[in-house]
């Protein structure tokens, strides 16, 4: 079975920024977000528009500090930046799903109650990603329940 990197979801980088504190910034904590932000996946990013900017400048207003570090020339206005930047992106992705389903999954619009349909849509992308994965038992039982919840 090959090595898999774990998948990152919006609420486990809202956790790490909920344990770092914005009067100590750490330049490993601000690298390892870096590192979970890159890895998060963009269907999961469900910001647009002028969030996804300040979204943006976040996260270079942070790789800025660290870069600054790393040249021996971080000064307080460029920390007192990022940890503004940190809550920005903290507050942004609170409001992001940790399920989503893939985009090439069936949009089902003739199921009108939307919970449902994005219920249903999720346990099919789920299915399939588990399948890929070899994952036959659980892809089975999330094919059974999307089944099950479209015959009702």
């Amino acid at each position: 079975m090959e090595n898999r990197v774990p998948r990152v979801y919006p609420s486990q980088i809202v956790d790490l920024l909920d344990q770092i504190s914005p009067d100590r910034l750490l330049s490993s904590e601000l690298s390892a977000v870096i590192d979970l932000l890159s890895e998060l996946p963009s269907e999961l990013l469900a910001i647009s528009g002028n969030d996804y900017s300040k979204y943006r400048i976040s996260i270079q207003e942070i790789n800025g500090l660290v870069d600054a570090w790393k040249n021996g020339r971080g000064d307080q206005h460029r920390v007192h930046q990022c940890a503004n930047s940190l809550e920005v992106i903290r507050d942004l992705l609170s409001k992001c799903p940790d399920e989503s389903p893939s985009p090439s999954t069936a949009e089902l619009l003739f199921i009108t109650d939307t919970s449902l349909r994005e219920s249903i849509r999720n346990d099919i992308s789920a299915a399939g990603n588990a399948l890929h994965d070899g994952l036959w038992k659980a892809a089975t039982v999330l094919a059974g329940a999307a089944a099950e919840a479209l015959l009702r």
